[in-house]
């Protein structure tokens, strides 16, 4: 789907699919959280189809783990899904997600993990001590809740934290699966130009296309998300384009292509939308991460 912007159609000409997504869809079929076997390069967006009734914010939580420690923060999955799933049954949080880093992963990756908390409607309060100890207590997991946060310290460096916001009706195609990837596309807006602008834009460009894909090919979608906090000038980006595949042969491409693109915009070539959009954002980074755990309404 959407590699780096200088590349974006050279891997696109022939086949626009080459890069981009993260969305829930309100009344899919219920699963439980479930793990996945970590593969590829040490491995892990971001929802299901996004349901647009209320407006959605998604709280991401970067975490690196000290090192040697990766694996020990991968081997606490199943006890976070399980706390996790009293606050999602509960209606506090609408889902709960995590990724692992693929390209880049180790020392050179932003993050290793991406936990994801979504929300219809602006965040409640985050969880007093006691409120986090009555919810531990109810999911089972063994131990005290002091036990468990001891067991996190050693394996759990927060990096940061952002809000973002989901445009209205922007989100297409389907929502992440397990073990399935997205690819983040990390934007920065220039001067002079809006959120509801670039929101707009890439809509009814990028996402037009993958929504006319995704009707040929199972899994795949795309949203666009604003950073809502922090904010301020000194931020890397502000804005970012979720891509959702279904399997790593989707992130190669594949799919998709000049012929789709032509059809779906006839009067404008992907060389013309990516010069238009190179004039409103700069590009920050592309990252490729597999679907790690995946935690919602039982």
């Amino acid at each position: 789907m959407r590699a780096l912007l200088s590349r974006r159609f050279n891997t696109r000409q022939n086949n626009p699919a080459a890069a981009r997504s993260y969305p829930l869809k309100e009344g899919s079929k219920k699963v439980k959280a479930k793990l996945i076997s970590f593969v590829v390069f040490g491995m892990a967006c971001v929802p299901f189809a996004v349901a647009q009734q209320k407006q959605q914010y998604i709280q991401n939580s970067c975490v690196k783990a000290p090192a040697g420690q990766l694996e020990g923060l991968t081997a606490m999955l199943p006890d976070l899904a399980k706390v996790a799933q009293v606050r999602v049954d509960a209606g506090t949080v609408m889902f709960f997600l995590a990724f692992r880093a693929v390209i880049p992963a180790g020392s050179s990756a932003r993050c290793d993990y991406i936990f994801s908390n979504g929300y219809y409607g602006y965040p409640p309060e985050p969880l007093s001590r006691a409120e986090a100890e009555a919810n531990f207590k109810k999911s089972g997991v063994g131990g005290t809740y002091d036990a468990y946060l001891a067991r996190f310290r050693p394996v759990w460096n927060l990096v940061s934290n952002d809000l973002v916001i989901v445009p209205p009706t922007t989100s297409v195609g389907s929502g992440v699966a397990l073990g399935g990837y997205i690819r983040l596309n990390l934007d920065k807006l220039k001067a002079g130009h809006t959120v509801e602008e670039w929101a707009k834009y890439e809509r009814e460009g990028w996402g037009a296309y993958v929504e006319a894909v995704a009707k040929d090919h199972a899994g795949m979608g795309w949203l666009p998300e604003a950073v809502v906090s922090p904010a301020g000038s000194g931020l890397d980006y502000n804005v970012l384009t979720v891509d959702i595949l279904p399997n790593w042969a989707a992130t190669g491409g594949g799919w998709g292509g000049a012929e789709v693109w032509n059809k779906v915009h006839p009067d404008m070539t992907n060389a013309a939308f990516m010069g238009k959009l190179g004039d409103m954002i700069d590009r920050y980074k592309v990252e490729l991460y597999r679907t790690a755990l995946v935690v919602h309404k039982n």
